[in-house]
């Protein structure tokens, strides 16, 4: 992709993002966008169909980039957890957006859950792999919300800082023991 082609994408995106604010996607028009995002009509056409399909290219891309994020085997869960942070930073309003959407985080939800199903992840010491399939889908989905309540309250807790207290959280649980909760114990 030429130079010229990433600055428009990276207005477009800029401009929806904005927009998605204050307008569901599907309310979106072309004019909005161009004006927005400062660009002629024509621009727009030459890179898209429909104001739809930028946010569809958007929402893949959001996807695909938070998936990748953790391909990297060699990882931890604090470096995992900052990488994601820092791509929901990154693509705020639009994140903030689309984390709204069931869809969205099931999405996610579910492709990093199978990602992760296929490690050796010893922080998931369940035995029985359905108990370790609903824990992994437990973490992920608290994760999605970890970092979009982070967004949204404007803290100015770092990306490094929201990974280390969702590795605790992970690790420890919610009541900061390793071990089973007594809360629901017998």
């Amino acid at each position: 992709m030429n130079k010229r082609t990433s600055e428009t994408r990276k207005k477009l995106y800029l401009a929806m993002g904005t927009l998605l604010k204050d307008k569901k996607p599907e309310e979106i028009t072309v004019k909005e966008l161009c004006k927005t995002a400062q660009i002629h009509r024509t621009t727009f056409y030459d890179h898209y169909k429909s104001p739809q399909a930028l946010y569809r290219e958007m929402y893949e891309n959001l996807v695909t980039e938070m998936i990748s994020s953790a391909s990297d085997m060699d990882l931890t869960l604090r470096k995992i957890g900052t990488r994601l942070c820092n791509i929901a930073l990154h693509n705020k309003d639009f994140f903030l957006y689309a984390s709204q959407n069931t869809d969205f985080v099931e999405n996610i939800v579910e492709k990093m859950t199978t990602w992760s199903q296929n490690l050796d992840v010893s922080y998931f010491s369940y035995t029985d792999a359905k108990d370790q399939k609903y824990a992994q889908l437990f973490s992920w989905a608290g994760v999605i919300a970890v970092i979009r309540e982070w967004l949204l309250s404007k803290d100015s807790h770092t990306p490094e800082e929201i990974s280390q207290l969702m590795e605790q959280l992970n690790l420890k649980g919610l009541f900061g023991k390793s071990n089973k909760n007594t809360l629901c114990s017998s």
